[in-house]
């Protein structure tokens, strides 16, 4: 998923969303955080996504990628599902304490043929 803004990023983005993921996971066993000054990664259920700042020539957003293992049986793209419908209800929430800050999501479609399309 990516959340761009209007315009730059809100004061205290990435530090609030570190905050809110530590209260959303920290009771959950085997949960790992990694945090950093642009961005974190969280693992867990053998999963793991990445929230990152990102800036390109139209403007700034939050880049959330989720990767895991995947499997015949389907459970371990159903858990990554499950983890990544987590994040991003987590990003949709914080978006929600800026008001005043346009935010348009997009998330990538991926074709029967397997080719990506455009973030829509």
């Amino acid at each position: 998923r990516l959340f761009a803004f209007s315009e730059m990023s809100p004061a205290g983005l990435m530090q609030r969303l570190q905050v809110d993921l530590q209260s959303q996971w920290a009771a959950e066993i085997g949960v790992t955080q990694v945090l950093a000054k642009e961005g974190a990664v969280l693992a867990l259920c053998g999963c793991r996504v990445l929230f990152k700042l990102s800036e390109w020539a139209g403007g700034e957003g939050l880049l959330v990628v989720g990767r895991g293992k995947g499997g015949g049986d389907g459970d371990g793209v159903a858990k990554l599902w499950s983890v990544m419908r987590r994040a991003v209800a987590v990003v949709q929430a914080l978006m929600a304490q800026w008001p005043g800050i346009a935010v348009t999501e997009y998330a990538q479609w991926v074709m029967p043929s397997g080719h990506v399309e455009r973030w829509c």
